[in-house]
């Protein structure tokens, strides 16, 4: 069953390295108002979540029926604690590799909620700035332009 977990969790590390992919991916078309493209990206993504979130329950499924059967703590450290080697290398190994990669997409996460923060602070700045300018009227009817129906459209 060990080795069951070691593939599983290597599989969810792989699928992270393109979910990676896939972010930088979208942090770039962010970056230039590529709109068509982050719709395409966005897709991506969400697939890409998807098998994610049904690794993880078979991940946890299988930690779950491990640490019963070891009557242990439900914890991946407490079955590396408990399992010889060379198990414990190798699911030691492929843990660290998730955690690495998993904390590479919270940063990458972090920064493109930074960026759509930015942004929107930017946007409001502009919507702020034209409700702050006196109003202006239109030659002929002395009418505040911006107003949809005013006789002459």
């Amino acid at each position: 069953m060990i080795e069951e977990l070691i593939k599983i969790l290597e599989e969810e590390y792989n699928h992270f390295l393109e979910l990676v992919d896939i972010l930088k991916e979208k942090r770039d078309s962010i970056e230039k108002n590529d709109v068509e493209r982050l719709k395409k990206i966005l897709e991506k993504e969400r697939d890409k979540l998807h098998i994610l979130d049904d690794l993880e329950h078979e991940r946890l499924n299988l930690s779950l029926k491990i640490t019963k059967d070891l009557k242990i703590e439900p914890t991946i450290s407490a079955i590396i604690s408990v399992i010889n080697e060379p198990l414990r290398h190798d699911l030691a190994i492929v843990v660290a590799k998730m955690t690495n990669v998993i904390n590479e997409v919270s940063l990458i996460n972090l920064g493109i909620q930074r960026m759509i923060t930015y942004r929107l602070e930017e946007f409001d700045l502009i919507m702020n700035l034209f409700k702050s300018q006196d109003k202006t009227y239109d030659k002929t009817s002395h009418i505040p332009s911006g107003i949809i129906f005013n006789g002459n459209a």
